[in-house]
């Protein structure tokens, strides 16, 4: 029973990864917003809709990316991997949803995504440090 709740942790960054990454290669994360739209409601927060949507050949990059982390968190022998790219790609998310604003539920809900990756991936990141640094 004390393994369930890490297990269930790292199941559900999979899943997030898995279900985002599927929603940007299908390009149904970001929605197509014009420039005379976003000029008429000067919002920072629909800044990088605007760019996103502009630029599918990215949104298939990172959707490919963060499908291929949650796959190899599923996988364990490729878990290690599964960490380092999810946690690169969820502290990008996180660093945008602060700083253009989101709102406070997306961006709890991401920085709490990337927070649970972090402390699963603590183990991971001790023993390479200490295959490399000792």
């Amino acid at each position: 029973m004390k393994h369930l709740l890490p297990k269930l942790a790292l199941y559900g960054c999979a899943t997030h990864f898995l279900i985002f990454g599927f929603l940007k290669l299908m390009h149904a994360h970001f929605y197509g917003l014009s420039w005379e739209a976003f000029r008429n409601q000067y919002s920072l927060n629909r800044l990088p809709f605007f760019y996103f949507s502009a630029a599918p050949a990215y949104l298939t990059l990172i959707g490919g990316f963060e499908w291929l982390a949650g796959a190899c968190l599923i996988l364990g022998k490729w878990r290690g991997f599964g960490f380092i790219l999810g946690l690169a790609i969820q502290t990008n998310i996180c660093l945008i949803n602060i700083c253009y604003g989101f709102g406070i539920l997306v961006t709890t809900y991401n920085c709490l995504v990337g927070s649970v990756l972090f402390m699963l991936s603590f183990p991971f990141l001790k023993k390479i440090h200490d295959i490399h640094f000792h």
